[in-house]
């Protein structure tokens, strides 16, 4: 059943590019930082030298604001904190699809280096 959908949804496709079906290109835009907060080593955990990476993610909307932030990979609550606090302050330039602002989910990495 498979094999013989695939089949026909390649022929159908074929067809249709055959018979003047003009594809649509969609031209994606990734949302660029305007401004952003500096994410500082937490303070009190300067002596336990954790060194590591961190991982949010969040949302930004079609004005370039950030919301929804949760951090999947975490090196404790201080190093979430440090992230989110500074991650709401940040600003884009929203995402783009043809032109068009959209919403997109984004991911962060954070690394984490004590000296």
């Amino acid at each position: 059943m498979k094999k013989t959908l695939l089949l026909f949804l390649f022929i159908g496709l074929t067809l249709g590019s055959q018979i003047g079906t003009v594809p649509i290109k969609n031209k994606f835009i990734k949302p660029k930082i305007k401004s952003k907060i500096s994410i500082e080593y937490p303070k009190n955990k300067i002596s336990s030298k954790i060194n590591g990476k961190s991982l949010a993610e969040y949302y930004i909307d079609e004005k370039g604001n950030v919301y929804g932030i949760i951090i999947i990979n975490s090196l404790g609550g201080e190093f979430d904190d440090a992230i989110i606090e500074a991650v709401r302050e940040f600003k884009y330039k929203p995402a783009m699809i043809n032109n068009k602002a959209i919403k997109v989910k984004y991911r962060l990495p954070v690394h984490f280096k004590s000296y």
